[in-house]
């Protein structure tokens, strides 16, 4: 009997820990305390040429302040798509810009979302910034390959 019992209870929470929608990875579960998130929040997506390892739980920073998170790393048909939750409080023109960027040297990746010179418009809730409007700065590992090759063409020069 308590076999039994205990075989149906471990069952039970089986089923009910595995949910209805696919578990992705520990970075797939939102974090406490993330900003953008909950009721006061909004969603936008930003697609890009390249997700480049992003992941859900990415930081969203306007102006260097941390305004929300992204929930979603997808493709939308071959082109990777983000789904940002942004405060409500955080107006941007229609116009707006995205970058991926690295908070240091060595640091986590984050993206920005940039007013440009000439702002335009409101950017709505569930707009898309476009790829086309999307750049990435240099990482850390583009930063070493450069290095490498200046110094490699400095080497053969003095041979």
């Amino acid at each position: 009997m308590k076999r039994s019992l205990l075989a149906v209870v471990v069952a039970t929470a089986t089923l009910g820990l595995t949910g209805c929608t696919p578990y992705t990875g520990i970075n797939s579960l939102p974090l406490p305390g993330t900003e953008g998130t909950g009721p006061n929040s909004y969603e936008i997506k930003v697609q890009l040429h390249d997700a480049d390892d992003l992941v859900a739980n990415t930081p969203v920073f306007v102006n260097d302040i941390n305004v929300g998170t992204t929930t979603l790393v997808a493709l939308d048909g071959w082109t990777p798509t983000l789904t940002l939750s942004l405060k409500n409080n955080v107006k941007l023109p229609a116009n707006a810009t995205a970058a991926l960027a690295q908070t240091s040297l060595l640091g986590s990746k984050h993206i920005d979302l940039i007013t440009p010179p000439n702002p335009q418009g409101t950017l709505q809730p569930g707009a898309t910034i476009k790829e086309d409007m999307v750049h990435q700065f240099p990482e850390t590992e583009d930063l070493l390959a450069g290095v490498s090759v200046l110094l490699n063409e400095i080497g053969r020069a003095h041979v």
